[in-house]
């Protein structure tokens, strides 16, 4: 469009030109004989057998004269080439009666020739710009002028067509104005396209009225500033001259300026975008917040300028604000909510904090809540949970009080002392109990237990110092209620040996503290994932997430194995039913488990009830289950792998590594343990077992699988054994069934690390 707009003047010019050179001295000698008494004009017709005047070669040599650049055969060959122009061209007399068109002008026109000659091509004039038409027309009659307009023509159909039209006036031998000449051009697809862009543009412009956004260019060779007025109107500087660069940041007040400064010195020196939201000052001295955006542009590959906009977001920003206290705030109490209790933490105790003064944590719970709120009714509850929450706000010299659970408050305090004493605190803290509550006219008394822990060279991150004092309450709570208690090392290993955790483990399953995590095992022939291996986790309520080396010899001890093992089956063939066909999961098989009887009903009921094919279950066994039960184990496994299941010999190297073990079962994979991955590259011996257990997997049509992959050093050396399979942290830490497809994404998409490496 644009280039079409740029040569339309010079094709207008063109045509008009050619048409007056042949029209003025050809047509007006034909218009001259219309009678056809002249015996040099012949009257032909065309196809649609309309007439159409012609001139004889003498008559063109008496008009034109003998130096003409015409030749006997010009006529007719004019004729053909006015015909074959894409630009209409035409002839009027004085009157407006129009007395010659070409072909492309009745095509535009959707006119017969009968219909064009004479008036009636103005009725082709949409009537909506008839007056128009008509007055322009009157003006360059008077003023004997060029007539020149875009307007619409509406075809007998219905259909409108643009055109732009350009005609000179003629003068007779007796220099009056005899007609006009001209030429006019199909423009419908241009100016549908610039209505578009025009309605575009005025969008644009409201809609930077409405976001309160407008738009800037800064050009790198000179700083030269220029922006849209919308830009003047949050700056509140009257709409004229553009500003300098320096005399903008006249408005951006101290570390303002200074980022906006970085920011735009950054993105020319690395051709980079950025995003960045400061403060300024208006002229009128209004604070505000803006957010700047900015990116480079380029012109042949080369740097010329930042474009960008700025948006006012003072009202945004300032909602945010609102809503971000809102959200901190527990709307029960009024008191701070889990949410800023967490952040709080992290301000004192992050890893970009090291405190020089020691922080506590208190943890409150009540005693008999659930008793007092189901005895007195839920708003009772609610009222007393807030004036616990009152008092508790009362203590002085702390810097947080919230509630971080039903029932549950926490207090935050730092000591600046040499020699902190929490003591006085949790004096403080049990004293708002000493007195009873008046509740909808009842007096209640309530207790509470209390744990505590103070950050030192064992506990500095948040998450520690939570635990602690989780620990303590619980041992609180065991010893009678009413009571409070200090986190130690004594503490800790009284809560250990207590046992809690296997009645806790009892309860994990049915209260849902169990999930699985899967990480991906990677071809690195194909360079796509495989498999997933299914790895057990426990979210304990109160202590966190339990280590698996941790809780799972207590699975054992508590006799758990069986009915944890078989949920994870379950729940691993749940989820690999929502994974494509070509990847199977991975599950990791005790020995308890294989001694189970109906352990293969078992396995063949959880891959029915999901509908998955066995050879996309894999289950892992480590050498252990071999040496307790050889046979029994051995049949079960073969029975299992003869219906289609894939059998596995997971952490080989560790035990005793019997190749007769190799020799009676025809493992799919063996599984190289991680103690052996983390030497290898740097280890001669090591590299050589590698090297040697994945020569022994493809003598014995195997594949190996190397677990703990944790850098590149380690992958390269393992795709330069053979190595078939891998899998580790380098690649992908354990995710969370909704992260599955993700994983898929990024490594079968690219696998990046696979090929750098």
């Amino acid at each position: 469009m644009r280039e079409f707009g740029t040569f339309l003047p010079l094709i207008l010019g063109f045509a008009l030109a050619a048409s007056i050179c042949i029209f003025l001295r050809v047509i007006s000698h034909v218009r001259s004989r219309r009678s056809g008494d002249d015996p040099h004009t012949d009257i032909l017709a065309d196809e649609a057998g309309h007439e159409r005047h012609s001139i004889s070669a003498e008559d063109l040599t008496r008009i034109l004269g003998p130096n003409a650049l015409f030749n006997p055969d010009e006529d007719q060959r004019f004729q053909t080439l006015a015909d074959m122009s894409p630009a209409g061209i035409f002839l009027t007399d004085s009157g407006g009666d129009c007395i010659y068109v070409n072909q492309s002008w009745l095509k535009v026109s959707g006119l017969n020739l009968e219909q064009a000659l004479g008036p009636g091509w103005v009725d082709a004039i949409h009537p909506d710009d008839r007056d128009q038409v008509w007055t322009e027309w009157d003006r360059a009659v008077r003023e004997e002028g060029l007539f020149k307009m875009d307007f619409r023509m509406r075809q007998p159909s219905g259909q409108v067509v643009w055109i732009t039209v350009l005609s000179s006036p003629y003068r007779n031998q007796d220099g009056e104005i005899a007609g006009f000449v001209g030429v006019n051009i199909d423009i419908s697809e241009q100016k549908i396209l610039q209505l578009q862009l025009d309605f575009a543009n005025r969008q644009f412009r409201q809609s930077e009225l409405i976001a309160n956004i407008g738009s800037w260019r800064l050009t790198v060779d000179d700083w030269k500033l220029e922006w849209s007025d919308q830009i003047f109107r949050i700056h509140q500087l009257p709409i004229g001259e553009m500003p300098s660069l320096e005399d903008v940041m006249k408005y951006y007040p101290g570390e303002a300026s200074k980022t906006l400064f970085r920011s735009l010195q950054l993105a020319i020196e690395e051709c980079s975008s950025f995003d960045i939201e400061t403060d300024f000052v208006t002229e009128t001295g209004i604070a505000k917040r803006v957010r700047n955006l900015g990116e480079p542009e380029f012109e042949d590959g080369k740097l010329v300028a930042l474009v960008g906009v700025i948006q006012d977001v003072t009202d945004q920003s300032s909602l945010r604000e609102k809503l971000r206290n809102i959200a901190r705030i527990d709307e029960l109490t009024g008191i701070a909510n889990r949410k800023k209790h967490n952040e709080t933490l992290e301000s004192l105790l992050g890893q970009d904090n090291c405190p020089v003064d020691p922080v506590a944590l208190f943890i409150i719970d009540l005693d008999n809540f659930k008793t007092i709120n189901d005895s007195l009714g839920h708003p009772a509850g609610d009222e007393l949970l807030r004036q616990v929450a009152e008092r508790l706000a009362g203590i002085p010299d702390i810097n947080l009080v919230s509630r971080i659970g039903g029932d549950e408050f926490a207090i935050i305090k730092q000591q600046r002392l040499k020699d902190p004493d929490f003591t006085q605190t949790a004096r403080q803290l049990e004293a708002c109990f000493d007195d009873d509550f008046q509740i909808e006219g009842q007096t209640i008394g309530a207790s509470a237990s209390f744990g505590a822990a103070i950050s030192s060279d064992s506990a500095l991150c948040p998450e520690s110092l939570a635990k602690s004092a989780d620990i303590a309450l619980y041992v609180a709570k065991a010893s009678g209620r009413k009571d409070c208690r200090f986190y130690n090392e004594e503490l800790g290993a009284e809560y250990h040996k207590s046992g809690q955790l296997r009645l806790d483990l009892k309860s994990a399953l049915k209260n849902d503290q169990l999930r699985l995590c899967y990480q991906p095992i990677i071809s690195l022939s194909g360079q796509k994932i495989i498999a997933f291996e299914a790895l057990l986790r426990w979210e304990h309520p109160t202590l966190g997430q339990i280590a698996p080396d941790e809780f799972i010899p207590l699975m054992e001890q508590a006799d758990l194995i069986n009915p944890i093992g078989k949920w994870v089956i379950l729940e691993a063939c749940r989820q690999a039913s929502k994974w494509p066909d070509d990847i199977r999961i991975s599950v990791n098989i005790s020995a308890i488990q294989l001694k189970e009887k109906g352990f293969s009903s078992q396995i063949l009921q959880a891959l029915a009830a999901y509908q998955l094919k066995p050879g996309r279950l894999e289950l892992e066994i480590t050498e252990t289950v071999l040496i307790d039960n050889v046979q029994e184990a051995r049949k079960t496994l073969k029975n299992l792998q003869n219906m289609g299941v894939r059998i596995a010999l997971d952490d080989f190297g560790t035990g005793y590594s019997s190749l007769s073990y190799l020799r009676s079962f025809a493992f799919n994979n063996i599984k190289i343990d991680q103690s052996f991955i983390r030497d290898a590259g740097s280890s001669e011996g090591t590299g050589s077992i590698i090297a040697a257990v994945i020569g022994l997997g493809k003598a014995l049509n195997f594949d190996t699988v190397a677990e703990g992959v944790e850098n590149a050093e380690q992958l390269e050396f393992l795709k330069s054994q053979g190595c078939d399979q891998v899998q580790g942290f380098f690649l992908s830490k354990p995710v969370a069934p909704d992260e599955i497809y993700n994983v898929i994404a990024e490594l079968s998409g690219d696998l990046a690390k696979v090929r750098a490496a």
